[in-house]
């Protein structure tokens, strides 16, 4: 929108250069912790590489939206569209999943204590609150792929 030899706008863009060096960092460490977590509940208690390969990722697609997006507009649109179904949907969902499971494992727990048969144990899945989680969490997949879709 400015011109190059704008020397407001190119002071302007020089700050948010400078603000996107020293914030990439930042963000990165906790969305490298999280990647890390989402391994280790799977079941890789340790991934060798991981470190590098998760900050090989994280840059690759940082660099792939920059190359490939021409403006602000669709940044805000992926980054709005995506966060909101997520904050919106997915962590209800996966809150509620993981009470169902909770609630499960100390219903075990109970039991076993009291040594009751195996037949009266359900899965976690039997319960309508995991449904409801599992339900949400499809929302955000489907909502976060009608947003890179319709971009």
């Amino acid at each position: 929108m400015y011109s190059a030899d704008d020397p407001v706008a190119q002071a302007a863009r020089l700050m948010l250069a400078v603000i996107q060096v020293v914030s990439y960092p930042v963000n990165m460490h906790p969305a490298r912790a999280a990647a890390r977590e989402l391994l280790r509940l799977a079941g890789w208690q340790r991934v060798r590489g991981f470190h590098t390969a998760a900050t090989l990722l994280f840059w690759g697609g940082t660099l792939a939206t920059a190359l490939t997006v021409s403006g602000l507009g669709v940044v805000f649109q992926l980054v709005g569209g995506t966060c909101g179904a997520v904050l919106i949907l997915g962590m209800p969902g996966t809150l509620l999943m993981s009470y169902a499971v909770g609630k499960w494992r100390g219903q075990q727990a109970q039991q076993a204590q009291q040594q009751q048969q195996e037949a009266q144990r359900q899965p976690p899945w039997a319960s309508e609150l995991w449904w409801s989680g599992l339900g949400l969490v499809l929302c955000t997949a489907a909502l976060c792929a009608y947003t890179l879709a319709t971009l």
